[in-house]
């Protein structure tokens, strides 16, 4: 009696981790649009903030240049990105 008391909680026990295994992962909407807010807030932070510290050590007349340098530059990076990264990354 014992011993068939024994097995059939061991066997109960040998069942349970199917009850506790985690539920599939759902895209929320909420979270990607979380992501997407905060990566734009990085790049309005950190664009601006690039180019005044590169404005800020060369001279007082080349600043323009400088800011309109950084900016290009960002914008051939996203550009190569979409063309070369995003394929490499998610293909």
């Amino acid at each position: 009696m014992k011993i068939a008391t024994v097995k059939t909680g061991l066997a109960s026990l040998a069942m349970l981790p199917g009850l506790v295994m985690a539920a599939p992962a759902v895209a929320d909407k909420a979270d990607n649009a979380f992501m997407m807010i905060c990566t734009a807030l990085v790049l309005f932070m950190t664009i601006p903030g690039i180019a005044l510290f590169y404005g800020g050590l060369i001279r007082g007349k080349n600043v323009l240049s400088m800011l309109t340098q950084v900016t290009v530059t960002f914008a051939l990076v996203c550009i190569l990105w979409v063309v070369y990264g995003y394929s490499l990354a998610f293909w």
